[in-house]
């Protein structure tokens, strides 16, 4: 499953007097995307979300087309929420319509419960299905006890407990108003005695009626909702992923609180420039995430760049495999400047296949960034690089890569070869004198203090605080570069 439109919101940094890194309490975003499109084909309805006790998210919903039966349908995520695998068959129930199902996780163990009746019956069967393995495969259909969800008939409300920096709340997600709009959420931190300001998910002046809403906490600590979403032309399964510190923010008045502030140029004159990202999966579009590419492509014009950003990231690269495409995807671009992100890939054992070595030596990881940086020195433009960031296992990665020569009993057992890779990156850019982002360190020091999964998704790719952090040492080095040459 693809996530077809995405539309990101407010982005803010809420500081306190003491300057640092932020943290997930200070760091304020908010991005929606639609998850399952009626541009499928399937009239998309009723979304249920949960976070499993391996970190993954898991979406059930009703999915159905004209002339044929409806049925339940689940696909996980991985990262959060930002992107979701394919859907896998749970229930159909031939010639009867499905209707409010529900789902709960405990362990290993996940029900979906559902009610299914004939158009225009009022007899209805309640159905339980079940999984042992966390949604990986599921039981054949059996008739369950009465469905609690199927008295709340469309599921106008919501709710789901969250923790972030230790502080513990219930998060709301409503109908607000008779026509469904807008789609509100609301945090309580004293047992639904009293709520904060409610804040608009889905807003008024939207085409769409979203109603069905769902709620859970991510993996990464954002907070994950789904809603199903009418229009004239079907039904989509839409869904936003924001942070306490956007939920707890109050814009001024006037303000659309869910739509995304449009950035403007300075008054002053800008340079221009083509700036290509190249890269793996954490440089490219990850669906509502807010990369650091964008960030970048919204910020520069108020520093004085007007700049042409091209995303050259390609999940599951290595150096070997970027320099295959590296004249295609970025030299034809003509670029001025190229921010070189990649390493983690290289540095990477297929333990599955009874590898013991990375996948790339790190004699040739270390060719292959020379070539980038001297090739874009000949045809005239600037080089960046970036030190892969650190990783840190979670409960998917320790499944996948806990064995030898990894050491799942070590907290930075991930991190055995990677750690040797990111101090070729330093050297490179000290010998050819170009611009470093050391990404590896930055997100180090964060992890003095803090917990370092703060900044990943899944213990690999960087969240939405983790991209701040990079974008933030990038908008430091790119208008010196590029108001420089234009002087």
């Amino acid at each position: 499953m693809t996530v077809v439109a995405s539309a990101a919101g407010m982005l803010m940094l809420l500081r306190g007097a003491a300057a640092g890194l932020p943290t997930p309490s200070d760091y304020a975003f908010f991005s929606r995307a639609v998850v399952a499109s009626h541009a499928e084909g399937h009239a998309n309805r009723w979304p249920r979300v949960v976070a499993l006790p391996d970190g993954r998210a898991l979406l059930v919903w009703v999915r159905g087309r004209p002339g044929e039966d409806d049925a339940i349908v689940a696909a996980c995520s991985f990262d959060s929420g930002c992107a979701w695998g394919p859907p896998q068959l749970v229930l159909a129930d031939a010639g009867r319509v499905v209707s409010a199902p529900g789902v709960e996780a405990s362990g290993s163990d996940v029900l979906v419960t559902c009610t299914t009746a004939r158009a225009g019956d009022r007899d209805a069967t309640t159905w339980r299905v079940r999984s042992t393995d966390s949604g990986a495969s599921w039981s054949a259909p059996a008739e369950g006890p009465a469905n609690p969800a199927a008295a709340h008939d469309d599921g106008p409300a919501a709710s789901a407990g969250f923790e972030v920096d230790g502080r513990r709340g219930i998060l709301a997600l409503w109908d607000k108003g008779a026509e469904r709009l807008p789609l509100c959420a609301a945090a309580s931190f004293d047992d639904a005695r009293t709520w904060t300001a409610a804040k608009d998910v889905a807003p008024a002046g939207s085409a769409r009626r979203p109603s069905c809403p769902s709620c859970t906490q991510a993996l990464d600590g954002a907070l994950l909702t789904v809603w199903q979403e009418d229009g004239p032309d079907g039904s989509d399964i839409g869904m936003a992923r924001f942070s306490l510190a956007w939920l707890l923010h109050e814009e001024p008045a006037g303000v659309d609180k869910a739509e995304p502030a449009t950035p403007t140029a300075p008054a002053t004159a800008t340079a221009s420039c083509t700036l290509v990202l190249f890269g793996s999966s954490t440089t490219a579009p990850r669906g509502p995430l807010r990369i650091f590419g964008q960030l970048l492509e919204e910020e520069l014009p108020g520093l004085g760049v007007q700049a042409r950003v091209v995303n050259a990231g390609v999940g599951g690269n290595t150096t070997a495999m970027a320099r295959e495409r590296f004249e295609r995807d970025v030299l034809t671009q003509n670029p001025d400047v190229v921010t070189v992100y990649l390493g983690i890939n290289d540095s990477a054992v297929d333990v599955w296949r009874g590898e013991m070595e990375p996948r790339v030596t790190i004699e040739q990881y270390e060719a292959n960034l020379r070539y980038f940086v001297t090739t874009l020195r000949e045809r005239g433009a600037k080089a960046i690089l970036l030190t892969p960031n650190p990783l840190a296992w979670a409960v998917h990665t320790k499944q996948a890569y806990g064995k030898p020569p990894y050491d799942a009993a070590d907290p930075d057992g991930f991190n055995l070869w990677l750690k040797e890779y990111a101090p070729v990156v330093r050297r490179i850019a000290a010998d050819e004198g170009v611009p470093l982002v050391d990404v590896y360190s930055l997100f180090r020091q964060y992890g003095e203090t803090r917990p370092m999964t703060d900044l990943l998704l899944d213990g690999m790719h960087p969240n939405d605080l983790g991209h701040r952090l990079i974008a933030d040492a990038l908008l430091a080095i790119i208008p010196g570069l590029v108001l420089n040459d234009s002087m």
